[in-house]
This record gives C-alpha cells, structure tokens and sequence, in this order.
C-alpha cells in the first residue's frame, strides 16, 4: 500500500473534517442556499429581480480576514437599515492559497440578514464580468486586484439600475469591503 505524502494527507483530513462536521457551506436561516455560479447570467437574474431596491454586489475571498471583517461591517450596516429595500449579492470567490472550496458556515454567517444572497464563483466568471464592464476603472480601485482579477471589492447600484449587456454604472466601486461601507453607509444616507 502507497502511503500519501503528509501535505495530501492533511489536506484530505481538513476536507473530510469540514464535510463531518458540517461546516461545508450552510447558508443562515431565511436565506436561499449557497448557489453556484457557472456564467454570469445567472447572477444577472438576480440583480435585475428587483430594480427598485438598492443593489449590492461584493467579491469576496472565503479564507481572507479581511473580507470577513468586511462581511460583518456589512452586517452591520443591513442591520442598522432593516427596512432599506436592498438586495445584497455576495460573491465568494478562491482567491488566496487557503482558498480550497467553497465557504463554509462560518463565512457564510457573517451575512445572516435575509435580503442576503449569496453565491460561489469558483471560475471568477462575475469578477471577470465586472472588470469587462469598467477596463478603464481598475486603476481607480484601492484594492484588491490580484493578476486581474478583482476582490474584496463592493459596488453599489442605486435603485432603476438594469444590467443589460454589460452591468450599469455603480456609485460606489472600490474595496476593500471594511474600508468602503461607510461610503456605502453615506449613499444609504443620501450624502453620496
């Protein structure tokens, strides 16, 4: 019998402990279940659903600290405005080396507000969708941009935004998610 080299052994351990354990991607209570997107389109049905509500479309990383405090600054905010119609669309995506699936539970938790909906896009195709939309605005985002591709990022549509062809203008389109909710929070406000 082969005997698997120690670094695969401990990789096969933690995927097998995460399915165990139950912590392989629930989403929270009054949510719909962690969809996985193969194209772009099918986020689209879901940004177009409700054109008069605020839309709200985060990249985020789900091993990534950073992204994490940005998901709970984010909760927080959803909270404070409980009858702000918004749909928020958060967009988990592998981006750094501990990036080995899917979120799990503990990721998708930061988000519990039910205008929540939340996705996994393990082939990038809505950060690639979003770069395709606005080429000259790369240089614009603070961060993250990793070989191209963007993250920990938030862009806001006001309400009437469609997303035909290639997605509207955004208000707000920069990152990271901690660093940009009061802008976000000031938008909410009307004090853009």
């Amino acid at each position: 019998m082969r005997r698997l080299p120690i670094s695969a052994a401990v990789v096969l351990l933690i995927v097998l402990a995460r399915v165990w354990l139950g912590i392989e991607g629930s989403t929270p209570s009054g949510q719909p279940a962690l969809e996985h997107l193969t194209r772009a389109d099918a986020l689209k049905v879901h940004f177009n659903r409700d054109p008069t509500h605020w839309r709200v479309l985060i990249l985020l990383a789900p091993s990534c600290s950073y992204c994490l405090k940005g998901a709970t600054v984010v909760e927080r905010i959803l909270h404070s405005r409980a009858k702000e119609p918004m749909t928020m669309l958060v967009v988990w995506q592998p981006m750094l080396a501990t990036d080995w699936g899917r979120p799990g539970t503990g990721s998708l938790g930061r988000l519990n507000d039910p205008r929540v909906r939340q996705f996994w896009d393990a082939n990038r195709t809505i950060a690639d969708a979003l770069k395709g939309s606005f080429p000259a605005r790369e240089d614009t985002i603070g961060c993250c941009v990793t070989d191209g591709v963007w993250w920990d990022l938030m862009a806001v549509f006001p309400p009437g935004a469609d997303w035909n062809d290639a997605f509207p203008e955004p208000l707000l389109l920069d990152g990271t998610v901690e660093e940009v909710a009061d802008r976000f929070g000031a938008l909410l406000d009307g004090r853009s």
